[in-house]
């Protein structure tokens, strides 16, 4: 049977809270950028060139998700004004609120260019797929089997391979850490909403800390945050049949999760 494996490439959906924390960034460096425009009295000509000019630049330089976007964003923020002012008849770009702009426009650029979360949805919505890292490369696997998720599982081994992602018609299981030693497993039944995630445990283990690596990241996680590669094994066996959390195992969910689980891909 040919296999589906392939290096993960693209751009990744932005969670909900994401895009409010950038639509609330994208207001605050507009009204900065009005402020300064009336401190300074500018005419309403140049005022409308100046934000509508750095929005539109930013914007499109953020939606093109390039490195000479990014740099090009860089120099305009600055060299914009008199660049502009030496090209454009009867332009009067200011710099400070120009700077403020650009900001702006870079929100409204990157917010746009990321899938929302109802393309993500309808993505994901009959698909299933395996994901591991080994190194800092991540491959992932297009409809799995069941033995194939269990067994990266197994592989896990706390340095090169110490993350494993399993994705469930718009559901998500990480297991991280390593097989011989603690595993840490995170659930959510819905992947763009933080406070969506559970955390299987061991009730009976202590509170002593123990260090789980979490792809690239060294976590120091309660011993009873932790379960052992049989339990993780069946998580993801139950997860690749039905996309929920295993009731053979016990689970805490709670925002707070997410202070112990990084942002790891999603």
């Amino acid at each position: 049977m040919a296999s589906n494996e392939r290096p993960i490439s693209g751009y990744k959906p932005m969670p909900r809270s994401q895009r409010r924390y950038n639509a609330l960034l994208t207001l605050v460096n507009i009204a900065v950028a009005i402020v300064l425009l009336l401190v300074l009295q500018a005419d309403a000509s140049s005022a409308i060139m100046t934000l509508g000019l750095g929005i539109l630049a930013a914007g499109l330089l953020a939606y093109s998700s390039s490195l000479w976007g990014t740099l090009s964003a860089a120099v305009l923020s600055i060299a914009g004004p008199p660049l502009l002012n030496a090209t454009l008849p009867d332009a009067e770009i200011v710099l400070g609120p120009w700077f403020f702009s650009m900001i702006a426009g870079w929100f409204i650029g990157s917010t746009i260019r990321a899938p929302r979360s109802e393309q993500v949805r309808e993505r994901e919505a009959t698909s299933s797929e395996l994901q591991w890292s080994v190194g800092r490369k991540t491959f992932a696997e297009d409809a799995p089997t069941t033995e194939q998720a269990a067994s990266k599982v197994r592989a896990l081994d706390g340095m090169t391979r110490s993350h494993v992602v399993l994705k469930h018609k718009g559901s998500r299981l990480d297991i991280c850490g390593r097989a011989d030693g603690a595993l840490a497993v995170f659930h959510s039944p819905d992947t763009l909403d933080d406070d969506a995630w559970s955390m299987a445990m061991t009730p009976t283990a202590s509170r002593d800390h123990v260090t789980v690596m979490m792809g690239s990241i060294v976590n120091s996680v309660e011993q009873r945050h932790t379960v052992l590669v049989s339990e993780a094994e069946e998580a993801a066996r139950h997860f690749m049949a039905s996309g929920s959390m295993s009731s053979a195992l016990t689970w805490w969910t709670s925002a707070d999760v997410l202070s112990i689980k990084p942002h790891l891909g999603e």
